[in-house]
C-alpha cells in the first residue's frame, strides 16, 4: 500500500479521525501550501486523500499521484452541483426533495471529475445544515470501506 497523505482545510474532523486508523501525513492547506506541494512533488507516488480540502491539485500532481477526493453532492447524477458550496447548490436546485450523497471519487485535474467513482451513498436531509451534519458521518464510513479496499488490493489504481 502507499504512504497515505490527507489534505485538508480543516482540523480534527473526518482527516483526524481517518488519520488515527490508517496513519499518514497530514497537510493543512491554510499552511505554507506552496511548500506543501512541492514536498508533494518531491515524494514518491503516494495515496492523496481530500478531505474536505478546498484546493485544486496541478495536473503534475494528480498525474504522479493516486488523488481520491469526497465530493458531498452527486456530481454524477448532477453535474451542476461541482466545485464550491454543493450543498447549498442542491438545496436551492431540489430543495431537499431529491435524496442528497457523498460521492467518492478519483481526482483528476479538472475539478470534481467523475468518471472513476468508487462509492455513492445516499441520504436524505431536510436544511443544508442537517446535509453538512450527515455528510461528515457518512464521509467518515465511505472514507474507512475506501481505504480498507485499498489495503486488501481491491481498487485499481492504475490510469
Amino acid at each position: 500500500m502507499y504512504d497515505i497523505i490527507y489534505i485538508t482545510s480543516k482540523t480534527g474532523t473526518v482527516a483526524g479521525i481517518l488519520n488515527q486508523l490508517f496513519p499518514g501525513t497530514v497537510i493543512k492547506t491554510d499552511r505554507n501550501w506552496n511548500e506543501s506541494l512541492q514536498m508533494l512533488r518531491e515524494r514518491e507516488r503516494a495515496l492523496i486523500c481530500l478531505v474536505g480540502c478546498l484546493k485544486i491539485l496541478p495536473k503534475d500532481l494528480c498525474d504522479r499521484h493516486f488523488v481520491v477526493n469526497l465530493h458531498p453532492a452527486n456530481i454524477v447524477q448532477y453535474p451542476e452541483l461541482k466545485g464550491l458550496n454543493p450543498v447549498e447548490k442542491f438545496f436551492e436546485l431540489f430543495a431537499g426533495e431529491e435524496p442528497q450523497a457523498n460521492v467518492l471519487h478519483r481526482a483528476r485535474e479538472d475539478v470534481d471529475n467523475a468518471d472513476c467513482v468508487y462509492s455513492i451513498e445516499y441520504f436524505n436531509a431536510s436544511t443544508v445544515n442537517e446535509s453538512y451534519l450527515k455528510s461528515r458521518k457518512i464521509a467518515v464510513a465511505q472514507w474507512i470501506y475506501f481505504l480498507l479496499d485499498m489495503e486488501e488490493g481491491n481498487i485499481d489504481d492504475n490510469d
